[in-house]
């Protein structure tokens, strides 16, 4: 459950920064994930598609890079403008 939250709140946050820009829709999303964070790639995805449905951050490509240290980190937000 604890995966969930982080990531809910990373696409609220998302939301936020497409709509602060003007977007509509969030096309790509970079992510860093901490070796020691608590969730593999394959993981993170997964949590991340279940919190994006319905958002507008449903569909987003995702790009993930591993980091050294534990923590989840938003490197980057590609939005698409109406």
């Amino acid at each position: 459950m604890h995966e969930s939250g982080i990531v809910e709140e990373l696409v609220h946050e998302l939301e936020k920064v497409a709509r602060a820009n003007g977007g509509t829709r969030v096309v790509k999303v970079e992510v860093g994930i901490g070796e020691l964070a608590g969730f593999s790639r394959e993981h993170f995805e997964e949590h991340f598609r279940v919190a994006a449905a319905g958002s507008i951050a449903d569909g987003a490509a995702l790009e993930m890079r591993t980091t050294g240290g534990d923590a989840l980190t938003l490197e980057g937000v590609e939005v698409e403008d109406s």
